[in-house]
């Protein structure tokens, strides 16, 4: 067998292609909302966070330098999709959280994210997408565990 082939039917590919078609999916979505695809991110990632992390803490989860994330930062803000809030431990620090407009967007969004994952696994059997999320689970768990090392 060919190695090319190999690695085109590799997890990797497999779930590089699965994010490469939801963010097509997707992106007309982010566009009617006024969102870019790294503006999402940067939303999700503040959610996630519990709503209040420094951009430090923001850039870390997002994978970025903190200082590459400033201007998504200062958009987002003047968007009104996010406030800034003095840290209160930490006077030279501020906090990110959604502001109400941002967590509307980013709600709306995920949404749509849920509709379009129905869509995609429609007419799959429960038992094959439990399968998945138990492989893909495990593999999620090895790759961690190979960033730690």
């Amino acid at each position: 067998m060919n190695p090319t082939d190999d690695l085109a039917n590799s997890i990797s590919a497999q779930a590089s292609l699965v994010n490469e078609l939801l963010t097509e999916a997707v992106r007309p979505h982010l566009v009617s909302a006024g969102l870019t695809l790294s503006m999402f991110d940067l939303l999700s990632a503040v959610r996630a966070s519990g709503g209040r992390s420094t951009q430090i803490e923001v850039a870390r989860r997002l994978g970025i330098a903190a200082a590459s994330l400033s201007e998504a930062v200062r958009q987002a803000v003047t968007d009104g999709l996010l406030e800034q809030i003095p840290d209160q431990t930490d006077r030279r620090s501020k906090l990110l959280r959604l502001s109400e407009k941002g967590s509307k967007t980013l709600v709306k969004i995920l949404r749509t994210i849920k509709a379009v994952e129905r869509d995609m696994i429609a007419d799959i059997p429960q038992v094959e997408l439990d399968a998945a999320q138990a492989v893909l689970k495990k593999v999620i768990r090895n790759l961690a565990r190979l960033s730690e090392d």
